[in-house]
């Protein structure tokens, strides 16, 4: 559904994803600064968790000072309205691709976005998303819950069940049981990934190979390779599951 049209941009809103796309002219400070402020006051009103920006035609001079203006008048404000989801795809233009690729470490980003060639790869992976989401809120809000009631002290949370129930409840709650002890040994491992790693481990998790991630970023095969080789270190990882817990816990 189209929500707002310019002469340089237009939105649409798909289910719970606002797509942004840039029309193919030249934009100059002051023109990319007004359509953002727009889209600023349009996000207030829809606040979708998800946003797909189509960059492909994006044409501007992405110097630091606008960088830092972006994180500061729409990345942050944007968050804080619920943003939890930003898909770009990349612009044509090589040296707007570098800046844009760069501009999230420059300003030390709240948010970090995915990057596709394309919308449709970028609604696929939005839809992964989205189910991810949905996995989590059935798990807590289910309403062929099978528990009962709970009541809770400061030491303990009783549950109570039906007896047919109780082998899979126990079942669960040991696997949920490891689920946090995973992620309470490992929070630390998982913040010491510098912002680079963290692109390159969120790449390996959607099973790219090191050729791919070493394109889509613009580096070297063998800087993906190093990075691959420390995340590995900072991890711990010794075996596919643990690529798995991380994936799962820290994303």
């Amino acid at each position: 559904m189209l929500i707002y049209e310019s002469d340089y941009l237009t939105s649409h809103k798909r289910g719970n994803v606002l797509i942004q796309e840039w029309k193919p002219k030249n934009l100059g400070v002051d023109t990319f600064q007004n359509e953002i402020q727009n889209f600023r006051s349009l996000y207030d009103k829809i606040a979708c968790p998800s946003l797909i920006w189509l960059q492909e035609n994006l044409s501007i001079d992405l110097s630091l000072d606008l960088q830092f203006w972006i994180e500061e008048k729409t990345i942050v404000p944007n968050v804080k309205a619920g943003l939890k989801n930003i898909l770009f795809t990349i612009p044509k233009k090589l040296d707007v691709q570098i800046a844009l690729l760069n501009s999230f470490n420059n300003v030390n980003s709240i948010i970090r976005p995915s990057y596709y060639t394309s919308l449709h790869e970028a609604l696929i992976d939005h839809e992964r998303y989205e189910e991810k989401v949905q996995n989590k809120i059935n798990l807590e809000h289910s309403e062929e819950t099978y528990i009962k009631s709970i009541s809770k002290t400061n030491s303990s949370i009783e549950l109570s069940v039906q007896k047919e129930d109780l082998d899979y409840t126990i079942k669960h709650l040991v696997k949920f049981k490891k689920v946090l002890e995973f992620k309470k040994a490992n929070e630390s491992n998982f913040a010491s990934l510098t912002n680079r790693e963290l692109e390159v481990f969120n790449l390996i998790s959607k099973s790219l190979q090191s050729k791919e991630i070493a394109s889509l970023m613009f580096i070297s095969l063998e800087t993906v390779n190093k990075h691959r080789k420390n995340i590995i270190r900072k991890l711990g990882i010794s075996q596919s599951s643990d690529w798995w817990m991380y994936t799962n816990i820290f994303l």
